[in-house]
């Protein structure tokens, strides 16, 4: 559907929800895919530790019972991974249903305090590694280690 200025406003907002929507839930999948894809692979390593990357999709298929040219089409990013495809994989690879339509990416490099104090103290560590990054980080790698100790 093309939206044009004359249309309804409405009509013109739902579109673009629409395709908001549709815009991140294709990506999530996208990248849930290439996830389980890897933890697929890493199931098959730890039953066979001698087992080659080339040949895993297909064994991937035949373990979600779909088609190899399929899963080759989702994971080079030729087609869209729809909610069929994505309820079978949570199935087949146990995992909660709706779980390829949520964000799984890890959270790096944010630390939430649980209170003022920890506040505090991440403000204080900071604020010394700024200064001398080299100090700062022996100063803590000698501190923890000393109280490893007690």
């Amino acid at each position: 559907m093309v939206c044009n200025l004359s249309a309804v406003p409405v009509r013109c907002a739902e579109t673009i929800k629409r395709d908001l929507y549709m815009k991140d839930i294709k990506e999530l999948r996208d990248q849930n895919f290439k996830m389980v894809f890897e933890m697929f692979k890493d199931m098959v390593w730890k039953e066979t530790p001698t087992e080659h990357e080339h040949g895993m999709l297909r064994k991937f298929a035949a373990h979600l019972e779909s088609s190899e040219a399929f899963l080759s089409h989702i994971k080079t990013g030729k087609k869209g991974l729809g909610t069929t495809a994505a309820r079978n994989i949570e199935q087949k690879m146990k995992l909660p249903h709706g779980w390829m339509d949520q964000d799984h990416t890890p959270k790096t490099g944010v630390i939430e305090p649980a209170n003022r104090s920890e506040a505090k103290y991440i403000e204080l560590a900071l604020s010394e590694f700024k200064k001398d990054p080299v100090g700062a980080m022996g100063a803590l790698m000698t501190y923890m280690s000393e109280r490893q100790k007690m």
